[in-house]
This record gives C-alpha cells, sequence and structure tokens, in this order.
C-alpha cells in the first residue's frame, strides 16, 4: 500500500509474487516468475495461474487452473525438422 492506505499497482505486484512464493513453497514447481506447476502423472502438469483485480482497499486474487500435456502438443506443435 501507498502513504494514503490504497492499493497501488506496485503492492498488488509484491501480494502477486507472494502467492506465486506461497505456491512455490507448497510444492509447485517455478518456471518463471509468474508461472508455476504440478507434475500429475506420466508427464501431466497442472498449471496454476492467478488474475489480479485492483481494489482501492485490497487486491483480489482469482485463481485459475488448466492442464499441460506435452507429449500430445508435440503432435499438433509443427517441429523445426519439418519447417
Amino acid at each position: 500500500m501507498n502513504e494514503t492506505k490504497s492499493c497501488d499497482a506496485a503492492y498488488e505486484k509484491v501480494v502477486l509474487l507472494q502467492c506465486y512464493d506461497a505456491l512455490s513453497a507448497a510444492g509447485f514447481a517455478r518456471y518463471r516468475k509468474e508461472a508455476v506447476d504440478w507434475p500429475l502423472d506420466d508427464a501431466f502438469h497442472c498449471w496454476v495461474g492467478l488474475n489480479t483485480g485492483l481494489k482501492t482497499e485490497h487486491v483480489e486474487i482469482n485463481p485459475f487452473t488448466g492442464l499441460h500435456v506435452p507429449p500430445i502438443e508435440k503432435l499438433w506443435k509443427p517441429s523445426e525438422s519439418f519447417i
């Protein structure tokens, strides 16, 4: 928060990074500053993203998840050998 006790973009970023730090501490793999992954089984990974909403007095955190399956993605992504 800034001197006026209202949330600003800098405070929002601090909160967001602390949330990613907490997910990392809980066992999520952290691949980038704002990206975490949970290995499930046989190359399946659950990723978690965090949307934020900046309000005057607080920061809203809205998590969303998805499934990442690299072997399947390799089937539809062009490889350099085919270019």
